[in-house]
């Protein structure tokens, strides 16, 4: 809780928690009878029971960031994340949603995991999922017959919690009672990787990986932003002119089909305000546009061809007597083998007008040497 001296209160309208001066934190939703009692059972579900002893809330039914064992969390549910910490009440924006055909985590409706794709599961029949729930074995995807369609198998433990962090990762910890206060030793995480979290150095930030820890830096020629606590173009990268850097990856992009050559790509983004970006595949000749923030990029070191030139707009400034309204567009170029990108960001000049208002977007070109963009779509 936020304030130690927070109050829960049990009345006939429901359950509410308030703070000490009566601020209001959370409260059940109006409930079709009044509360007569309150049952905690020994799975941890919280029940609100009317004078007949019928169910009017479970506190099951309205899972938040966590999952526990013999929880069900049913297809089109979902975990939702603080925002800063477990003790912040309000929604973030990562989500671990279960659908009829997986689980996925998913920062700003992009997703960056998927238990299908996970080394450690198994896929059991191809049936649609109809709910997840963790027991002593593992978490499991089920279908409507109680079978499992995939299954991630743990050490055997008693019981589990299952939490989504504000930092957008997923970790299951085992515990050898259902009172213990000690976890197990071995603690699932899902990415496993720290750079493979969308905004693990922030906006356009690059992440390294150095053994068991993560270490962030801005690419040549941008600077770190405290707005963003992420980078952002720096006031010396010069018009035309390619630089370099080591390789980077983004993981969790999917955009939108749309556009045909790089120009027509470019017009389609810079005449539309919700556009962040645009991936423009040569050997395709498909064009992909962003609608969507840009997390951080990850360090790849590989050394596939360039087949691909991602642009994402960043806020220009105000130098030479131009308006706030500035915008400039940094290109990322990326690899596009088996839907893999490599990452290049460049400057060059362009006029544009919309909505009646001149506005004007430069482009800067930032090569980066061994890039790739993981989870664009391939064309069909």
């Amino acid at each position: 809780m936020p304030d130690r001296a927070s109050i829960v209160k049990l009345t006939t309208d429901g359950l509410l928690v308030e703070l000490s001066n009566g601020t209001v934190l959370w409260s059940t939703p109006p409930l079709k009878a009044p509360v007569s009692a309150l049952h905690l059972l020994e799975t941890g579900n919280l029940v609100l029971l009317d004078a007949t002893n019928n169910s009017l809330w479970e506190s099951f039914d309205y899972p938040s960031d966590t999952l526990v064992s013999g929880q069900q969390i049913p297809t089109g549910s979902y975990l939702s994340s603080s925002v800063s910490s477990e003790s912040d009440l309000r929604q973030g924006n990562y989500r671990l949603d279960i659908t009829s055909a997986d689980a996925l985590l998913n920062w700003s409706n992009n997703t960056y995991w998927r238990l299908s794709n996970d080394i450690n599961s198994v896929k059991d029949r191809d049936v649609p999922v109809t709910y997840m729930t963790t027991n002593d074995s593992g978490l499991y995807l089920i279908e409507s017959k109680g079978n499992a369609v995939f299954q991630l198998k743990l050490s055997t433990a008693p019981f589990r919690i299952v939490q989504l962090g504000a930092d957008g990762r997923l970790k299951i910890t085992s515990y050898p009672t259902i009172n213990s206060t000690s976890p197990l030793d071995h603690v699932f995480m899902a990415p496993s990787s720290s750079c493979d979290l969308p905004l693990e150095c922030g906006s356009l930030g690059l992440c390294s990986l150095n053994l068991n820890s993560s270490s962030c830096i801005c690419p040549s020629h941008f600077v770190s932003s405290a707005q963003s606590r992420g980078c952002m173009p720096g006031s010396d990268i010069p018009l035309a002119t390619n630089t370099s850097c080591d390789g980077s990856k983004i993981s969790y992009m999917n955009p939108t089909d749309s556009g045909r050559n790089i120009s027509s790509c470019r017009d389609l983004c810079t005449s539309n305000c919700s556009c962040s970006g645009y991936l423009f595949d040569n050997s395709s000749l498909s064009c992909f546009l962003f609608q969507h923030p840009i997390g951080s990029l990850t360090n790849a070191n590989t050394s596939e061809a360039t087949n691909s030139m991602v642009y994402v707009k960043t806020q220009g400034s105000n130098s030479h007597g131009k308006s706030s309204s500035e915008k400039k567009l940094v290109a990322v170029l990326a690899p596009s083998i088996a839907a893999i990108f490599l990452v290049i960001v460049g400057l060059a000049s362009i006029m544009w007008r919309y909505n009646k208002q001149k506005k004007r977007m430069g482009e800067m070109q930032l090569a980066m040497a061994n890039d790739k963009l993981h989870g664009a779509p391939k064309r069909q």
